[in-house]
Parts: structure tokens; sequence; C-alpha cells
């Protein structure tokens, strides 16, 4: 089970979206391209989901502090390069590993970059949806769905509850990149979600940051121009809901500018969220970034997971009946006194019973007890998560998971609180029927602070 930090929830009372267009509405005639090709969201409707919280609804945003960035949001990201016969678009692995790297820099700066650490970060899918290896690229030749014509989505896309599917192409008239609704339109996980970019713009120095801007709209952002004009009275229901962006009536391309027409407010040159090709873009506002983490936690659950704290050795582990080594790893947070982990595993066999191992030394013991995995806690005690409610039983898709309570760790005596300072290895053992033996996964070192 996902533990969120806040428990905030509001309900809304919600409308049904309503198809969307692709109107061309923000071009700039000085520009070559149209930019954005995503929709006037706010047109579409809001859709009716019995008890989705309205903290960051499609006309209205309150989120506040509890959404304030601390712990890490990792997003797994699926590329979906769409190419023509002749290999048009077929964009290499390195230049999607190049935009990667943009992406990560401009959503986590760090050391003399500019802007605001929003910690949601962006890593290429490690398994597919039927929990095989990947490396998070597919490539597809089909000439019809290179124009952004058929329905490519349906076809090809990963999970979009799980996954963030880039879908690759050639856009036509001119268009960069877009995506089809806002996700409190209605449109998360389904078939249609997700961001679609033309193939020219991938790790381009000229528009290496719309795929930022994209992925803005994916995590529930408007433009900062919405609505085209100065109203702004009530800061959380009109414009583009943040109050920390000032309103202006519409794209603002020179890096020079200051001030705009309303009322003398300051323009926002620097935010991904206006168009702006390279020059001087470069932040996200704290309204922004707290609308955004209250959109992953509220309109995408699935989507995000803690980032790994921590140090994998003993990997890969010895393959199971899967084919695959079983994996471990501990998200949450490091800070003992917080007491918020959790264990998760993936690959394992399904319906397989299981569980959780601690200690505090690293020694290998081979097979232990004729298992076809190997002990990595060995040289030292360990203490065993076996009480029934603490047991994993795995899922279809071979996954467990164990939220532990770091004031109740059990040790070979008697359960004990962990401590800042502490170090822990960590490590899980489970049944593989079909091969009649047992096996263990990796093992994860976490120095709590």
């Amino acid at each position: 089970m996902r533990q969120t930090l806040h428990w905030m929830a509001c309900l809304a009372g919600l409308t049904l979206s309503s198809a969307p267009t692709f109107a061309q509405d923000h071009d700039h005639p000085d520009r070559p391209y149209p930019y954005c090709g995503s929709p006037d969201f706010k047109t579409l409707g809001e859709p009716h989901f019995f008890g989705s919280p309205n903290e960051c609804g499609l006309n209205s945003n309150t989120a506040g502090p509890e959404y304030d960035p601390y712990l890490v949001y990792q997003i797994p990201v699926v590329w979906q390069i769409i190419y023509r016969s002749d290999g048009t678009g077929n964009i290499s692995t390195g230049a999607i590993n190049l935009q990667m790297q943009m992406l990560n820099i401009d959503f986590r700066p760090t050391g003399t970059q500019l802007g605001l650490d929003t910690k949601i970060e962006f890593v290429m899918a490690s398994s597919d949806p039927q929990g095989n290896p990947t490396d998070g690229i597919v490539r597809t030749q089909n000439n019809t769905w290179f124009t952004d014509s058929g329905n490519y989505a349906a076809s090809l896309g990963w999970d979009p509850s799980r996954y963030l599917n880039i879908y690759v192409m050639d856009l036509g008239g001119g268009l960069i990149g877009y995506v089809p609704a806002l996700p409190q339109n209605g449109v998360a996980g389904t078939p249609d979600d997700g961001v679609r970019m033309t193939y020219s713009a991938i790790a381009s120095s000229q528009y290496n940051h719309v795929l930022s801007h994209e992925i803005g709209h994916h995590l529930g952002l408007y433009h900062t121009f919405q609505g085209g004009n100065c109203v702004n009275s009530s800061c959380q229901t009109q414009g583009d809901l943040v109050c920390d962006t000032p309103p202006h009536p519409g794209p603002v391309w020179d890096c020079s500018a200051t001030t705009g027409n309303c009322a003398g407010q300051t323009l926002p040159i620097h935010n991904y969220m206006n168009y702006q090709d390279v020059g001087c873009v470069y932040e996200f506002t704290p309204g922004q970034i707290r609308r955004m983490r209250c959109t992953l936690e509220n309109w995408r659950p699935n989507m995000w997971d803690y980032k790994p704290v921590g140090t994998d050795y003993c990997a890969p582990a010895v393959a199971n009946s899967t084919g695959l080594p079983g994996e471990l790893t501990a998200r949450g947070s490091a800070v003992a006194a917080e007491n918020f982990m959790t264990l998760k595993v993936k690959n394992l066999p399904g319906g397989e019973f299981g569980f959780f191992l601690n200690g505090t030394n690293t020694g290998v013991i081979m097979n232990p007890g004729g298992s076809a995995g190997n002990l990595c806690l060995g040289g030292g005690s360990i203490g065993r998560y076996n009480d029934f409610t603490e047991i994993f039983l795995t899922t279809a898709a071979g996954t467990g998971e164990l939220e532990l309570d770091l004031t109740q760790t059990p040790t070979h005596t008697q359960p004990a609180p962990v401590m800042a300072g502490q170090t822990l290895n960590f490590q899980a053992w489970y049944r593989d029927t079909p091969l009649g033996t047992s096996n263990f996964t990796n093992a994860t070192t976490v120095m709590f602070l």
C-alpha cells in the first residue's frame, strides 16, 4: 500500500468531458512553429470521478504547503518511436538519453543550474507491463501512424495509468508537441493518455524544453496565459489557477520583456508553461510544483513511486522460474524518525509466499538450506519479518511489498527501533514452487539518518 504524506481529500462534483480538439489557438506570427498544440483544456469539461479531490481540479486549485516537494517521486517513461518506412523519424537512443537528461535537469536542477527542484524525476522503464526487462524504448514502423493518424495509442501504449508514454512522430502543421487533455479532464489512464512530440524536437538545441512544457500539462498545469486576458481577481479559479504566476494575455517570446499590459505585472518569461524556445526559460513556480505533485497524488496515483533509498548489492540475484532474478528495492525516507519506508519486490513467481529479512552484515552464504539463491546477510544476526501480518503473497504479476514499522524492527531477539546513524541491509526470501525450491532477491543497504 502506498502511504502518502498527507491525508487531505476533498470530494469534487464534476461534469463529463467532451472530445478534445487540437486547434492551434496560440500561434505566434514571428515563429515558424506553433510550439504547443494542446487544446484549451477548460473548454473540455471536467469528468465525473466520484471521490476525486478538488485540491487540484480542472477549474480550481487549492493545493497548499502539504504538497511542497519533500520525497522524490519517480515516473517510469516509455518512448514510443513511430517512424516511416524509409527510416525518417527513427531517432537514436543517444538522442532519447540526452532528452531524458534535459528533462530531469528541468525538473530537478542542481548546483549552478537555475530553477526550483520539483523532486519529480523521470526514469526509463525497466520492465514492461508483463514484467519483462526493457530499455524503455519501443520502435514501430508505420507510415500512417507516423503522421499522427490512426489509433496508434490504443495499439502501442503501455498501461497509461502506470507509465508515461511519450509518442514521437511527425505531428505536422508545425506542431512541436501536445497532450490530448489534462488528467483532470478524465484522460488519465485511458488509451489516449500520453505526450506527443515531433521527432525533430527531441534533444534539439532550440526545442529541448518543449517536452518539459508538455509534461507540465500531463501533470495538470495550464499555460501561464490561460484565458488570454488579465482577469485574475480570484487566482485559484481564474487563469492558470496558480497564484504565483502573474496573468498575461498571450505568449511572451521576448526574453528582454519585463512587464506586460496587465497592470504592470511581471511577465513569466522564465516559466516552462509560457511559450519560449530556449533563451531564458528555466523554472516552475512553487505554486506550479504543488499543483503537479497534487495531480500525481490524486489523479495519477499509480504512475509514480518513491525513489529508492538503498544501495543494491548481490545483484542480480539468481534467476527464478520466471527466468528473471527477483528484485528488491527500499522506497520512501531514510530518516528513521519519519518511519516511512516500504520494501518492494518484483519479478517473482506469481502466487508465492515469502518474507523480508534484515541484518547488519553483508556476508554471502551460498544456497542455504538447499535454496536456489544466496543469502547476502550472513555473518551476523538476522531479523525476519515473518509475522502473519508481514508475510507477503506475490500478485499474479510477481510483486509484493511490506510497509515497515521502523519503531518495531525485528532482530534475532526482540523488536527494536531503528536509530539515526544505523545501517541495515534488507533482502527477501520466497518460495518458487515451479522449481520445487526457494530463492532470494538481491539485497539493499540503507543508511538511516
